[in-house]
């Protein structure tokens, strides 16, 4: 049995495709499990016919609407189908001339395909119509001998049948719930995964750009120290070995967004080696240093020992 939902989303379609094959496959099996049991124990129809050819007929029934729900999908919605399985279930059971036989289930197949498409609401009316019409039918098919027993009887049947169309459609809405939010976070996942992509795009384009004036300032003061160095004082050269050093130290960050980019993406692996954080540290200081002199500020370090990490 196939049902048609164009209008809807690709993972709404996905889900009501799962329904009408999960659907479709509980109804063969339970009208194979009828089969064999009304053959087992074969019982005389209104019309003279056996009750298990009744079940053939519904299973005729059955595979014509998955034919024709195969070829023409846009006509064969769940709603349709519950409106002719209840007609079809109606008839064949008051012509199974059995209240409360093997063709009393097939009232069970038509909430069960009810509950995929109706909400709650729904499901409970159309319980309601098929409580009617089995009702019509036992009253028509028990003997009046034994009004309180069919009362009795009916009324658990009646019961069976709310409690499966309940149940049913809460599962139905559950799964629907439970597969919105799984194509939400899916969603969510590739989102962040795009974001992911188009941050590692961009710090690889920066740090691409940076190094462009980066290379000129590099070579600018390679020139500067080359062709004054005699000439220059000491707090000048200073401040010439000092901006050398910044230099540097921006060269290795933006080498450390490159390589930062290259271990999210697993092109590199990290190889672990002793490092002395008193050589950090002395970089730090001579970085500073200059600013220190500026206001006569003394700064003391007392490293005596290697700090390895």
């Amino acid at each position: 049995m196939e049902s048609s939902h164009t209008g809807l989303a690709p993972s709404q379609q996905e889900l009501y495709r799962f329904l009408s094959r999960s659907i479709g496959q509980l109804r063969w099996g339970i009208l194979a499990a009828l089969l064999l049991v009304t053959m087992a124990q074969p019982t005389i129809s209104r019309i003279g016919l056996p009750t298990w050819s009744l079940l053939g007929l519904f299973a005729g029934y059955n595979m014509l609407l998955d034919l024709l729900g195969t070829r023409s999908p846009r006509r064969f919605s769940f709603a349709r189908v519950a409106i002719l399985d209840l007609l079809v279930a109606g008839f064949l059971y008051f012509l199974g001339n059995e209240a409360g036989g093997p063709l009393f289930v097939l009232f069970f197949l038509a909430v069960d395909s009810a509950a995929a498409a109706l909400s709650l609401r729904g499901i409970l009316l159309y319980t309601a119509a098929v409580a009617v019409i089995a009702a019509a039918d036992d009253v028509v098919l028990r003997p009046r001998s034994s009004a309180l027993i069919d009362l009795r009887s009916l009324g658990v049947r009646l019961i069976m049948l709310a409690i499966v169309g309940i149940g049913m459609s809460i599962l139905t809405r559950r799964l629907a719930l439970e597969h919105a939010v799984a194509h939400a976070a899916h969603t969510e996942a590739e989102r962040l995964e795009e974001l992911e992509r188009l941050r590692g795009d961009f710090t690889a384009s920066v740090s691409h750009d940076l190094r462009t004036p980066l290379t000129a300032a590099r070579a600018a003061l390679i020139l500067l120290e080359t062709s004054a160095r005699d000439r220059h004082r000491a707090d000048e050269q200073a401040l010439l070995d000092n901006t050398r050093r910044n230099i540097e130290r921006l060269d290795l960050l933006i080498n450390d967004l490159l390589t930062h980019n290259q271990l999210e993406a697993g092109a590199i692996q990290l190889d672990h080696e002793p490092l002395d954080l008193r050589a950090v540290v002395t970089d730090a200081i001579a970085v500073v240093h200059p600013l220190l002199q500026d206001k006569d500020q003394l700064l003391e370090v007392d490293l005596g020992e290697p700090l390895l990490v």
